[in-house]
Formats: structure tokens, C-alpha cells, sequence
């Protein structure tokens, strides 16, 4: 609150960016800092780095809340996005825990969209320096209850093949929505481990990965260079295809290139219909992870394995 510390810490702040050529900053617990520091450096950022250099800065903020407060914060003045907690956190339970049902996410995420719209920064997570593992908590090896204490008391593992599928699906999912997908490093690959300090394991590469973590962090790696140049994933407008407890189905268009995403969270592999808005009805797609697909007028048709999911491109 004090004029004095506003400067020097914002004054700080640029020197960072321009000494090291960062790219942005993640900026910790918003809603404790008063409005006046964040309006400050967003101004110092674009007077001083900006305008000058023509480059973009990316701010973005963690304030847990309701979208009304965190929206608050994102706007030309202040940051560019916050991490969407409440998308998230429901992605990561739905995902994880059988019996949780898909349109908890639908419903969530839709909401979202209301407020941010289908071309935000809003930054959407693996997971977080702040929480046990999602590998972990998907394969049963840690509770919900008692899981910070956890790491200290045994090693926690990956016991649970199945984690990886679903750890898949997590990543697909916020690689191929609006915003900006976050990758908690090792959430690439399956990382084990309980709540802080047991979810900052040192990474691994390479040799030190098993089979099941090399193959999804191939998959991972595929997601990847697809959002990276699919301009439908990055700007597309977000269509929902099909939606019940157990599969999910949207599309993403832009300009008439159109990706599809298609999630199944039963136990064994399904064919999942999905019915084609017009405007995609002649269009012919093929699968990112070598599932059958066919297209019959209007009518699609894909394979997707147990706590599995498809990613369909245009042929």
C-alpha cells in the first residue's frame, strides 16, 4: 500500500524483463495485492518493454475465486489471464476418479466461456506445485485425505497402469479448449508424488522413464505440436458434439479447419457416434492416435479405447 514500494517493486520487475529477456511473469496470490500495484506494472511493462521492443508480455495470475473475481483482474490494464481454478480443479477430479461424470466438466468449462469468452489467456492446468500428483491420485495411491502427510510416510508411486490413460485424457483436454494449456513439469510423463513437497520431485528424461511414461509423453509431445500449429485449436470457436456421464465430444472451428476431440471414461472400448452440425457434414477426418473413424453424411463414428480419447484432424 505504500507509493514507495509499488515503484521499487515494479521498477524491479522490468529490469527482470529487460536483463533477461523473459517472456512474462506467473504471479502469486492477485487478490492479496492491491489493485493499484498490478494497473502500475502492467503500465511500466508496456511503456518500458512493450511499445519500445513491439513484444508481448504475458501476465498471469493465481486468485482462487468465483470467474466475476477473477476476471477482475484481466483486462488491457492489468494481467492477461488468471489460472482457471474451477475448470481445473473439476477436470482433475472428473478425470480422475471413475464414476465422476463428464458433464460436471461441460457445465464448468461452459461457464467459463460465458465469462471469458472462446479467445482468452486464461491458463488451464495439469496440476501444481501446491497439490499431490495427478498420476497419483488417479491410480488410488493417494487419498484424498492425509495426502500431504503421505509423501513423508512411504514412497508414493504410479500403482495403477490406468493413470496414465486418464493423465492422457487431462492433457488432451486442456491442450484442445480455449486458453492457454499449463503443463506442471512431469505431468508430461506420469510423475508419482503426495502433496508438497513430494510433487517437486527432480524431472527425469530418457532412460529413467518406464515404458508407459515414454509412450505418453509421446503422446503428450504429439498434443503439443498439433496446438501448436492448428490454428482451430488455437483460436477456434469451442461447438459441443455430444455430451453424457461417460463420453464427451466437441469441436473446435476456425474458418472451416476443424478439430474434434472425443473423450471415453468407460471401462472398455467404445464407438462413439457423433452427430455433425452442417457446417461440418462433408468433411472428412482422421485419427491423431491411429483410432478407426468413419464419416457417413452427417454421422461419425470413433473408436476410443477405456479412459481413452481421440483427436481428429481433416484429412
Amino acid at each position: 500500500s505504500r507509493e514507495e514500494i509499488v515503484q521499487s517493486m515494479t521498477d524491479s520487475a522490468v529490469a527482470w524483463i529487460t536483463k533477461f529477456d523473459l517472456d512474462g511473469f506467473r504471479h502469486d496470490a492477485c487478490k492479496h495485492v492491491q489493485e493499484n500495484f498490478w494497473r502500475t506494472l502492467t503500465y511500466k511493462i508496456k511503456k518500458e518493454v512493450e511499445w519500445p521492443q513491439h513484444k508481448n508480455i504475458y501476465q498471469i495470475g493465481e486468485s482462487y475465486g468465483s470467474p466475476k473475481l477473477i476476471s477482475s483482474y484481466v483486462n488491457s490494464g492489468m494481467l492477461n489471464g488468471q489460472f482457471d481454478f474451477n475448470v481445473s480443479d473439476d477436470a482433475a477430479n472428473v478425470f480422475a476418479t471413475d464414476g465422476q461424470s463428464l458433464t460436471r466438466i461441460s457445465n464448468t468449462l461452459n461457464m467459463s466461456l460465458k465469462v471469458y469468452g472462446n479467445h482468452s489467456l486464461m491458463g488451464y492446468i495439469s496440476g501444481n506445485h501446491d497439490r499431490a500428483r495427478f498420476a497419483s491420485i488417479a491410480s488410488g495411491d493417494v487419498p484424498n485425505k492425509d495426502e500431504k502427510i503421505l509423501g513423508w510416510l512411504k514412497d508414493v508411486q504410479v500403482s495403477d497402469s490406468t493413470a496414465y490413460d486418464k493423465l492422457l485424457q487431462l492433457n488432451a483436454f486442456n491442450l484442445t479448449i480455449p486458453g492457454v494449456p499449463v503443463i506442471y513439469y512431469g505431468d508430461e510423463i506420469g510423475d508419482a508424488g503426495a502433496n508438497d513437497p513430494d510433487c517437486r520431485r527432480m524431472m527425469r528424461f530418457d532412460d529413467q522413464l518406464s515404458r508407459q511414461e515414454k509412450e505418453l509423453l509421446e503422446d503428450v509431445s504429439d498434443l503439443a505440436k498439433l496446438r501448436r500449429k492448428s490454428m482451430a485449436l488455437m483460436y477456434g470457436d469451442f461447438i459441443e458434439l455430444r455430451l453424457d456421464e461417460t463420453t464427451w465430444a466437441y469441436a473446435r472451428n476456425y474458418f472451416g479447419d476443424v478439430v474434434i476431440t472425443v473423450f471415453n471414461k468407460n471401462r472398455e472400448e467404445k464407438e462413439i457416434e457423433v452427430l455433425l452440425p452442417k457446417m461440418m457434414e462433408e468433411k472428412k477426418f482422421k485419427s491423431l492416435f491411429g483410432n478407426h473413424v468413419t464419416t457417413n453424411d452427417n454421422v461419425l463414428k470413433v473408436t476410443v479405447p477405456e479412459n481413452g480419447v481421440e483427436v481428429l484432424l481433416l484429412k
